[in-house]
């Protein structure tokens, strides 16, 4: 039997599955099985490290089987696995994704960080009309309202509007909409976040491959990287969801950003494949 371990990121459904102990190929047809038994957003692989400077190495898949560049909401999940498994004996390590590097930790309790490196703001971004003198990119549908947002790139692409209508039942309809789209063949992480305050943002976020979720760590850092470009809000912003808030700094400085939040672990299963 095989064992799989359940935690959410803040609402974020996370799987955990610990390749260092066992043996299982991750692919469509195991993500369609497990999701046809339990509800969760990505799944996170454990697996020896792919450089000897480094710790562990990490996969990460959506719910629709595609391949994801960066979870941070799973990141904090999988270093407090990591921790309380006592897998690696230290309380900050060095992970690798297929297009970064995180530095893992536990900083107090329930209360995780994750390091990486900081925003790119002109990759993957081709295919976009031309910003105005702030930024912005107005992105246009057949049938619905035009969408003005800005862009960067966090491992993973991610555009963001900023707005007061936080409730807008449209991002639903534009995150569909814009997935495959020609502005995003491979498809884009959309967020809309209404600034509370000099240091707070409220989001709701569209992940592709996983549709609305209740949380994104990736799209809180984007967030916060693109407010504070465009002097909406502080470096050190705090971004809240329906079930919770993160915490994100942003070092423009050395282009690094940190994020840290809760990891709740809520139970493993086993499966028979």
């Amino acid at each position: 039997m095989n064992q799989f371990f359940e935690f959410s990121g803040l609402g974020n459904k996370i799987l955990i599955l610990d390749l260092l102990k066992q043996d299982i190929e991750v692919n469509p047809e195991l993500i369609h099985k497990l999701k046809s038994l339990r509800n969760f957003d990505q799944l996170l692989t454990i697996e020896p490290p792919n450089e000897p400077n480094l710790d562990l190495s990490t996969r990460i898949f959506n719910s629709d089987t595609s391949e994801a560049e960066n979870c941070v909401n799973g990141a904090r999940c999988l270093a407090r696995y990591v921790i309380d498994n006592k897998i690696l004996g230290k309380k900050e390590f060095k992970v690798s994704t297929i297009s970064d590097i995180w530095s893992l930790g536990k900083i107090d309790r329930n209360n995780y960080f994750v390091c990486m490196e900081g925003p790119d703001f002109s990759k993957n971004k081709e295919r976009l009309p031309l910003a105005n003198d702030s930024g912005i990119h107005k992105l246009e549908f057949d049938n619905l309202p035009p969408l003005e947002v800005g862009f960067v790139n966090i491992g993973n692409p991610h555009c963001v509007n900023f707005t007061e209508d936080i409730n807008s039942e449209l991002l639903i309809k534009w995150g569909a909409q814009l997935q495959n789209s020609p502005y995003f063949p491979e498809g884009i992480n959309l967020s809309i976040a209404k600034k509370i305050g000099k240091d707070s943002l409220s989001l709701r976020v569209y992940e592709r491959g996983a549709g609305e979720t209740e949380a994104c760590g990736s799209a809180a850092c984007a967030s916060v990287a693109l407010g504070y470009k465009l002097d909406l809000i502080g470096k050190n912003t705090d971004v809240s969801f329906n079930s919770g808030k993160l915490r994100v700094n942003f070092d423009e400085i050395s282009n690094i950003i940190t994020l840290q939040g809760g990891a709740d672990f809520i139970g493993k299963f086993e499966l028979d494949l």
